[in-house]
């Protein structure tokens, strides 16, 4: 009996020990959100291998990582964009004639006031990495561009068309039926047209449906803001009025890039060097100044990395909110370990234990 008892202790520590191996190589995260359609679904369990002393991983890799803004959060709210908030309240303040400081103090005092956390404390989030270091990307009607090079496209990749259609012949069921999701909210349309996303696929199979048409790509025009708040990183309309299909171009700092001071870049880099790489920062009389000494360059002491979903029209990623410090990665996505689909109420079949792949 003693013997047998020791037996299963030892078989119960074995077993911890994998597990706890398994737990710290292999993290999980839950995909919450739908930014990765269709390539990943909401309601998948992710197994990421955790990456070691250096990030081993390849473009167009699906990585985790630490939400780079989230380092400042809303009590009652940690999943808003703090920052996207500071600049609505400044909006806001200006068109009422307000204090900028006043309407600041009531928005975090509306949320139950703010707290700081340190990079490890921060939410891990999921996408793919488009751009390496060095990189320039750019979105040219709806279209990703890297290096001056179309990208590489997902075959799930979840793009966005304007459709006209026969109401009397489809309507909203026949196109969720097809794996069609309508997004009329994104613009205003006309009787007969809608605005879908869907993949290629889909729209080959939708274009010969009878009621169909006309499917043509809907993008938001060059130059467009989208909101009258400065969303779209690097949240700066003096110099910058982009949108999520018509954006940059931006080259991603990489280890040992030199950076040149002036206001128009510092809207893009400023925060790699006064936040991420930990340099005091001040503007003074028309000159910069880091940790007191005066300077007309930034030379990066990181790699940085540009992280995009797969849902182009529907993912927070870096066209929001900029560049991923290499010190933020977690770990390469390896596996899809199950899926829930909680519309359906069951599992997904043929979703567990399957690798991910880049391409």
């Amino acid at each position: 009996m003693k013997k047998n008892r020791i037996i299963l202790l030892t078989c119960l520590l074995v077993i911890a020990i994998i597990g706890l191996y398994f737990w710290i190589a292999y993290p999980v995260i839950h995909l919450p959100t739908p930014s990765c359609e269709k390539t990943l679904l909401v309601g998948d369990w992710i197994a990421v291998k955790r990456f070691s002393s250096v990030p081993d991983f390849q473009r167009n890799d699906f990585v985790s990582f630490h939400y780079p803004i989230g380092d400042t959060v809303l009590k009652r709210s940690a999943d808003l964009n703090y920052y996207d908030l500071m600049r609505s309240a400044d909006y806001q303040a200006k068109q009422d004639g307000r204090s900028p400081e006043q309407e600041r103090a009531a928005m975090i005092s509306s949320y139950g006031g703010i707290a700081t956390r340190d990079v490890y404390q921060r939410m891990p989030y999921l996408k793919r990495c488009v751009g390496m270091p060095g990189d320039k990307v750019q979105m040219k009607d709806g279209i990703l561009y890297v290096n001056d090079q179309k990208a590489f496209e997902p075959q799930e990749l979840y793009l966005t068309y304007q459709l006209t259609l026969d109401n009397n012949v489809v309507n909203a069921e026949v196109l969720r039926q097809n794996d069609v999701e309508l997004i009329d909210y994104l613009t205003p349309v006309e009787q007969g047209k809608h605005v879908a996303r869907m993949t290629a696929a889909t729209k080959e199979k939708l274009r010969i449906m009878p009621g169909v048409k006309n499917i043509q790509p809907f993008f938001y025009a060059a130059h467009d803001p989208m909101q009258p708040v400065a969303m779209i990183f690097p949240n700066d309309f003096r110099f910058y009025s982009w949108n999520i299909d018509n954006f940059g171009p931006v080259t991603i700092p990489k280890k040992g890039m030199k950076i040149p001071l002036n206001d128009s870049m510092l809207c893009q880099y400023e925060r790699v060097i006064a936040v991420y790489e930990g340099n005091k920062f001040v503007r003074r009389g028309g000159a910069y100044f880091i940790n007191g000494g005066q300077a007309t360059e930034y030379e990066c002491k990181m790699d940085y990395y540009w992280m995009m979903g797969d849902n182009r029209s529907n993912s927070m990623d870096s066209r929001f909110w900029g560049f991923v410090p290499e010190d933020h990665l977690i770990g390469r996505a390896a596996y899809i370990l199950a899926s829930h689909d909680a519309k359906n109420g069951g599992f997904r079949p043929g979703r567990y234990m399957v690798p991910i792949s880049g391409k």
